[in-house]
Parts: C-alpha cells; structure tokens; sequence
C-alpha cells in the first residue's frame, strides 16, 4: 500500500523584514490616535493605581495584588483589541472605533487567552534551562571557573532552551490568528505551524528584528528620564512612570501591527 505524500504548502517570497518593519510604523503612525487610545485606557488607569497603592503603607501587598490583577486581566481585552483594528485594515475596514474594537474583539478574549497559554508552556524549556544555569552560578559562587567550563554551562543551558525557540517560531502566531481568522485555539496554532513550515530561518529573522525593533525604542524612551533623573535624582519614580508608560503605549500596539502584518503576509504567500 502507497503512503500518501504529505502536502507541503506552497511558498513563494516574503515581503522582506526591512519593509515589514517600515510598513509596521507607517501604519502604527497612520492610526496612533485609536492605538494610543486603545492602549491608554488600560496602562494609565493601571500606572495611576499603582501610585496610590504604593503611596499607602497598609495592606499594601494586598493593593498591589488586586493591581496586578487587575492590569493582567485588563492586558488580555487590549491586545484583543489591538489585534482586531490590526487585522480589520486587511479587511478594508479603517474606520473602527474606540468602543468597536473592544466591543467586537471581546468575542475572541478567552480563545486569545487559551492560545497565549499553550505558547507560555511552550516557554518551559527555556525557564528550566534558565534555572540550570542560576543552580550553575550559586552552586560556583566563591569559585573562579575557568572559561571553558562557563562555556559548556552556557552552551547546555541554550541546548535545554531550544525546543522553545522551536515552539515558538511555529506557534507564536496562533494567538494571533485567533483574533485576525476567528478560529478555535487548537485551529490557530495549527494554522501558525503550518504558515511557518519551510520558513524557519526567516520567520527568525523577521522575529529578530521586532525584538530589535522594541530594544531601540526602549533606549529612546529610557534616555530622557534617565537624564532628568541625572539632573533631578528625586524625579526618579516619575521617570519610572513615564517610561512604562510611553513605551506601553508605542511598543505594545507596535507589536499587534508586526505580528498581525507578518501573519497576513505569511497566509497570502501560503495559501495563493
């Protein structure tokens, strides 16, 4: 008996990462006042209860619990909804609002938030490798190891972590294509592994370069708090302040337009 041949999709040219990158900010910048808004709603109102439970000395542990509850539950409505105004440009659709794209992408919070947690377990590997190497440095702490010995517990510790990496740049996108083709979780990380077979080397790269990408702005929100905290040393906690929440609201809605562009750009040359 034959075995059927396994059906591979048929690829063609990516847009490349440098345009990809380019594309992102222009449309980042072309809708940032409902990005900013989107944003704004959830990391302001976040940033001010962190103040004030962090001003109050009682049952404080208690306050900044129900804060960080709070944000993280807050968190997953946003990146829904930043991901659905993404995904509705593809669509022809630029004129959602405000309250659309947190009303109409409230439908996908809870696949959203399944498909987030099978791409956080993926993330395990990683962790354990990071806990060999913190058990590694105690356990030589007081000892000078030589240089060939740091290498190896380096190099075992990136052994250990790489499924990870594998899990993640076949599955990162599924959250993804939860919100932007209405699927069911198990669906959209099946949709995201096969958008990504024949593809690892440049899904890497292009997943580099968001990672570049959100390290310069990190340095370019950094460096103006950081200097008036050189100049004014008691301005420190407003510095804090304002680079969590500038960088919130550029890289985070930044992030929903990558991810959503290299998606759609993936399907396309896939699926044709």
């Amino acid at each position: 008996m034959k075995k059927t041949p396994k059906i591979r999709p048929v690829l063609t040219s990516l847009t490349s990462s440098r345009r990809l990158v380019v594309r992102s900010w222009k449309d980042l910048w072309r809708h940032k006042k409902l990005l900013l808004l989107i944003v704004a709603i959830v990391q302001i109102p976040a940033v001010l209860l962190s103040l004030l439970t962090g001003g109050n000395s009682a049952g404080t542990t208690g306050s900044t619990n129900n804060v960080d509850a709070y944000t993280n539950f807050a968190a997953v409505f946003m990146n829904a909804a930043l991901l659905f105004v993404a995904a509705s440009w593809h669509k022809g659709d630029n004129g959602t609002s405000l309250k659309r794209a947190y009303y109409d992408s409230s439908k996908y919070v809870l696949r959203f938030l399944l498909a987030s947690a099978v791409v956080i377990l993926g993330l395990l590997p990683a962790l354990f490798g990071l806990v060999v190497y913190a058990v590694a440095a105690a356990a030589g702490s007081g000892v000078s190891a030589s240089l060939g010995e740091q290498v190896i517990i380096i190099g075992l510790c990136l052994l250990i972590s790489l499924p990870s990496y594998w899990f993640l740049n076949r599955y990162l996108l599924g959250p993804v294509l939860v919100v932007t083709e209405d699927l069911t979780p198990l669906k959209a990380l099946a949709r995201s592994r096969r958008l990504s077979l024949g593809r690892f080397w440049r899904v890497t790269v292009r997943m580099l370069m968001l990672s570049l990408m959100i390290i310069i702005v990190a340095l370019a929100v950094l460096a103006p708090g950081f200097i008036l905290t050189l100049i004014v040393p008691a301005a420190g906690g407003w510095a804090t302040v304002y680079f969590e929440v500038v960088f919130a609201m550029i890289v985070l809605p930044y992030i929903a337009i990558y991810l959503v562009n290299l998606a759609h750009d993936l399907a396309k040359t896939t699926d044709q």
